[in-house]
């Protein structure tokens, strides 16, 4: 039981937020960028970063992909077309911190002398990531989770008897919605990755593998997985009371513990 309440979590708490940017958020260019450059309080993961630069009317403006500076992984940067007319502009910008954690805003800049108004985050709506989705997927995790390791509590410190068929079946009851949301949590998790990582389509299978192989949280995914399937064998194991069943819970407790705390 040691291993189940000591393991703790070792990730990142700081999100990464806006330090600066050229050019400064509402300020007004007497001549156009050659390029956006957004400075972050932290390291900015090598995942996805985005940066899209839009005129007055919607039209992309930017050159080339985001990209993170090869010489300091808090700076992104993204190249502008050349000889941008007098407008008003705007840049969104998606990242991923270093806790694996994505974040997103928008800073606007004037170039030369126009009458149009600064845009406001409401106004370039579209594209701003909505964080409901992936709080919901979560509450389903916790839930399912939760659920299964009372079960283990219940049968590994409080309850010393024998697992009759009464109490065997009210128990599956219970592991049975728990092992439900914890599938649906999983299927549901990676779409909603997608979607807030990428901007993108939330059934895109190209970027879920990606994701998987080449992301942190993707990593966090695979292990969950395992820890979840870890769990499901030692359920079995341990209601047909076998003498490694204890040990078996207690290794796929600690592991899945692991794996939903750092997310």
């Amino acid at each position: 039981m040691v291993c189940f309440f000591c393991l703790s979590p070792t990730v990142a708490n700081a999100h990464a937020y806006l330090q600066s940017s050229t050019p400064v958020d509402q300020s007004t260019l007497d001549q156009a960028p050659k390029k956006v450059v957004l400075t972050f309080t932290e390291m900015i993961q090598n995942e996805y970063p985005s940066i899209i630069v839009r005129d007055s009317k919607g039209n992309r403006v930017e050159k080339g992909k985001a990209f993170i500076n090869p010489e300091n992984d808090h700076v992104v940067e993204v190249g502008v077309q050349d000889s941008l007319p007098a407008d008003v502009y705007s840049a969104e910008w998606r990242v991923v911190s270093a806790d694996g954690h994505p974040v997103s805003g928008v800073i606007s800049f004037k170039v030369g002398k126009t009458d149009k108004s600064f845009t406001t985050g409401s106004e370039i709506g579209g594209n701003a990531t909505s964080a409901w989705p992936s709080t919901i997927v979560k509450m389903v995790l916790y839930i399912g989770f939760s659920l299964i390791a009372g079960v283990l509590l219940f049968f590994l410190v409080l309850y010393r008897g024998m697992i009759d068929k009464r109490l065997s079946k009210r128990a599956g009851r219970v592991l049975y919605v728990g092992a439900g949301l914890l599938t649906l949590g999983f299927l549901l998790f990676l779409p909603v990755q997608v979607q807030i990582y990428t901007g993108g389509k939330v059934l895109d299978i190209g970027a879920m593998g990606q994701l998987i192989r080449h992301s942190g949280i993707g990593h966090l995914w695979l292990l969950q997985v395992v820890s979840f399937l870890l769990l499901i064998a030692s359920f079995i194991v341990i209601f047909r009371k076998k003498l490694v069943g204890t040990h078996v819970v207690m290794a796929g407790t600690a592991l899945f513990v692991r794996g939903n705390l750092v997310c």
